[in-house]
């Protein structure tokens, strides 16, 4: 089974959300006109041939091969037959210039309110994933270099920093923990034991910058070998 690339994936959310702008930056502007009553009377979206035909009000929209994406979205007014650049908001004289402002900037307002409650969305309604102390300590953790320094051996068991109960993944990452003058973390490791080390350690080690534990260990399954190559020749071999 073949995979999209990030690039082509990343290129694929460009294009879908390049095409809910354009839907929405021009569904709120015409519909803006229509309330404010600025508009054509025969309104074109795309290109020909004609697929469907509709009126809204006093309107009639004509809709083609439209494709929304910028350069490609196409709007005309038609007039006698002929298709034409629709009049801008501001070429409406007859209205009052706030009317004209707010049917002119319409689409530029929805975006910016869809801005809005999207922020909202996900500031207030993500949902907080994290890794728990049970699936961490599963088989164990994985310590780095400094961690391997400071007394930390792959397959620990993390049950407590200075006394209290570890919950998730992340509190192992915590700021405090190399800030703190002393730090106890509880292991287990066939028995519960105490692994104690000092800001002064972390800083006169030559892997400070690294984080104390790198990952979590999980089995590793082989799940298939290409016959004749360095895999096979080994030892290795695909778990039944």
């Amino acid at each position: 089974m073949h995979y999209l690339s990030d690039l082509h994936f990343m290129a694929l959310q460009v294009i879908v959300g390049f095409i809910l702008l354009n839907i929405i930056y021009f569904s709120a502007q015409l519909c803006w006109a229509l309330v404010w009553g600025i508009y054509e009377d025969h309104y074109f979206f795309g290109f020909n041939p004609r697929l469907l035909r509709f009126k809204v009000f006093k309107t009639t929209i004509s809709l083609g091969v439209y494709v929304p994406l910028p350069l490609l979205a196409r709007v005309y007014r038609v007039e006698n037959g002929e298709k034409s650049k629709p009049r801008s908001s501001w070429e409406f004289f007859q209205f009052p210039l706030l009317i004209l402002f707010f049917s002119a900037f319409g689409g530029v307002v929805a975006l910016l309110l869809i801005g809005i409650l999207i922020n909202i969305g996900v500031r207030y309604y993500k949902v907080d994933t994290y890794i728990s102390a049970d699936e961490m300590n599963k088989y164990g953790v994985c310590p780095s270099n400094l961690g391997v320094e400071l007394g930390f051996r792959a397959g620990d068991k993390i049950i407590k920093i200075n006394g209290s109960s570890v919950t998730r993944f992340d509190e192992l990452f915590s700021a405090d923990l190399y800030l703190a003058d002393t730090t106890v973390i509880t292991v287990l490791r066939e028995t519960e034991q105490d692994i104690r080390f000092t800001r002064k350690q972390i800083e006169e080690s030559n892997r400070r910058s690294e984080p104390l534990i790198e990952s979590i260990l999980y089995p590793v399954k082989v799940g298939e070998i290409v016959p004749g190559l360095g895999a096979e020749k080994r030892g290795l071999f695909r778990e039944t």
